[in-house]
């Protein structure tokens, strides 16, 4: 205390304030005497925070676009925005540098790039002495907000007449490769239920004598969420079967004879191609 004015050293406070998972700290002052009393001395913003965060888009021309703005609450540079697909295992993120001062961003891509699903937009700082991967953030990490991006009424005009190629079989967390030999062409968008994103289709098989045959399964059903599916279902409702042996999809009761080579996938990986 001098003169009247008491001073004291934030800095003493440094490691405190960092250390908090609290991002706005209040300094108080507390008065002792014959009666106590209590005030706000100041609020310290000890890490950045986006907050108010609007996402406007829309579809045209086989293109999405996306129109983002936010606010910020304490200030950094280098600033990185990221859009994380998370109906996709594995699938490629979007990164784009936040130019100073600017709190919006537009991004064009193509439809196939984005296609309807569940997003997650991730603002980030960039690190020079960080040289590691990068991963997906947690849902309830910092500047993270989750999204749907797409709507119902896009699915025919995306995939009508599509090719999509069998790319590999999920079940659970393994992702099992199966090779180029199957693909599916799109032929119609059924819902059985309302809201419902199935597809009816047929479904090819490229032998080894390299012709392409349609299979006796046809027609099948589908759902498509991104480039995976989480069943095909043939004229029968039978869901596809995978022998992790003979390397072949099958609906009948078959490969016995392979035991737990045998699987019933949980997802189909597909690629997407133009109809033929």
């Amino acid at each position: 205390m001098h003169h009247g004015i008491a001073t004291f050293d934030l800095r003493r406070f440094s490691d405190t304030l960092r250390a908090s998972a609290v991002p706005l700290q209040a300094i108080d002052f507390l008065g002792l005497g014959e009666e106590s009393f209590t005030f706000l001395l100041l609020r310290v913003q000890t890490r950045w925070q986006v907050a108010n965060i609007h996402v406007d888009q829309h579809f045209k021309e086989d293109s999405r676009y996306l129109n983002i703005k936010w606010e910020e609450d304490g200030k950094v540079g280098r600033r990185i925005f990221r859009l994380w697909p998370l109906h996709v295992l594995g699938g490629d993120y979007i990164e784009k540098a936040v130019p100073d001062d600017v709190c919006a961003l537009q991004i064009v891509a193509p439809v196939g790039q984005l296609p309807p699903g569940r997003y997650r937009l991730e603002w980030t700082q960039y690190d020079p002495w960080d040289s590691g991967a990068v991963y997906l953030p947690p849902a309830d990490g910092d500047n993270c907000l989750d999204i749907e991006l797409g709507a119902l009424s896009e699915m025919p005009q995306i995939y009508l007449g599509k090719r999509l190629l069998v790319t590999a079989v999920g079940l659970g967390k393994q992702k099992i490769e199966i090779g180029g030999n199957y693909w599916l062409k799109i032929d119609e968008f059924n819902p059985t239920f309302e809201g419902e994103p199935r597809f009816i289709g047929n479904i090819y098989s490229t032998g080894p004598d390299g012709v392409t045959r349609s299979m006796p399964y046809n027609p099948v059903s589908f759902y498509l969420v991104g480039c995976q599916m989480p069943f095909l279902v043939d004229k029968d409702g039978d869901g596809v079967t995978y022998c992790r042996r003979c390397r072949v999809l099958f609906w009948e009761d078959a490969h016995r004879e392979c035991g737990d080579a045998v699987i019933l996938p949980d997802t189909i990986f597909v690629e997407g191609g133009d109809g033929q």
